[in-house]
């Protein structure tokens, strides 16, 4: 019994790229150098050397597919080449989905649309989340209160002076 390899006649893809897998068997005691190459298209790998007494499955990546492409499997042993085969590639082109925007909870409101400042500060405060703002309320209330000792207690220094 010799080499096999089983693959696909044609394969069908979505957009201008896709996979072709296939099976291979090598029971002979010589190394089987599998080249792929394709024309109107690119792949990758383009060269698979198989071990003696291996047998094993192996994808092919098939790019840049204009319409129709024909992807051939060439195998040799040695300087020999023994077997060819091919698969004939079709490509349709992708749809682009639309995204539908989420819909809000259940009881709640779209928020008004608003311009200027506030809505950039509203904005901003949806971002950081609730713990985040919670926080940076805390530094501006504490920084605020040091402003308001410092200018409290100034004017009595001037008047003590």
């Amino acid at each position: 019994k010799g080499f096999s390899l089983s693959l696909p006649s044609a394969a069908q893809f979505t957009g201008t790229s896709g996979f072709i897998t296939f099976d291979f068997e090598n029971p002979t005691g010589s190394t089987v150098e599998l080249n792929v190459f394709a024309g109107g298209a690119s792949v990758s790998p383009n060269k698979f050397s198989l071990a003696p007494r291996t047998a094993g499955k192996r994808t092919v990546a098939v790019n840049d597919v204009n319409r129709n492409a024909t992807v051939f499997f060439s195998a040799s042993a040695g300087q020999r080449e023994f077997l060819q085969k091919s698969v004939v590639v079709t490509a349709r082109p992708a749809q682009s989905a639309p995204i539908p925007a989420p819909n809000p909870p259940a009881g709640t409101s779209p928020p008004p649309a608003g311009n200027g400042i506030g809505s950039a500060f509203a904005a901003g405060l949806a971002i950081l989340g609730q713990g985040t703002v919670l926080a940076g309320i805390l530094i501006l209330g504490a920084i605020a209160a040091l402003v308001l000792f410092r200018f409290a207690t100034e004017p009595q220094k001037q008047n003590g002076q």
